[in-house]
């Protein structure tokens, strides 16, 4: 007997009492193709190949993002170290002009001096050999003690005729 979604099963001629087994018709759609049977898996999380992917995929990601970081960082700290050294080089120049009263070796020389956080500043002056009155100026600002990559040079020429 059929009474809409609800079907009663009756054993042999007896009357349908409530004991007998009533069975509720499953609601849920057909599975549109009998020969695949749909499996109760097929929609629940991912595989592990596709886990292993992402993960891959994401590390490219992280890494790329990481170097270009590191390189942005490198790019900030050269930036400081010669904005710290034009900074002191022009502090020194205030400092120590350039004026020449008598002698331009004497007069222009200075030795090392602090200038700017932890930079010293220090100018030499030389003769040059091709022209009398031509001078050599070189001016070395350093970052600490100096050495390679924390010091920078810079070199002028001054005309005086005396």
């Amino acid at each position: 007997m059929k009474f809409g979604n609800l079907e009663i099963w009756k054993f042999g001629n007896a009357k349908p009492i409530a004991s007998d087994c009533i069975r509720l018709r499953s609601i849920a759609p057909k599975n549109p193709l009998p020969n695949f049977p749909i499996s109760r898996f097929s929609n629940s999380g991912m595989t592990l190949i596709e886990v292993v992917l992402a993960v891959v995929i994401l590390g490219v990601c992280i890494f790329g993002l990481t170097t270009g970081l590191t390189n942005c960082l490198e790019i900030f700290r050269a930036s400081q170290f010669i904005h710290d050294a034009e900074t002191t080089l022009n502090m020194g120049e205030s400092l120590y002009p350039l004026v020449i009263e008598s002698d331009p070796v004497t007069d222009l020389e200075v030795t090392s001096d602090e200038v700017f956080k932890g930079w010293t500043y220090e100018r030499s002056v030389e003769e040059s050999e091709n022209e009398d009155d031509l001078y050599v100026v070189t001016t070395i600002v350093k970052k600490g003690r100096g050495g390679p990559g924390m010091q920078q040079e810079y070199t002028r020429l001054v005309f005086y005729r005396k």
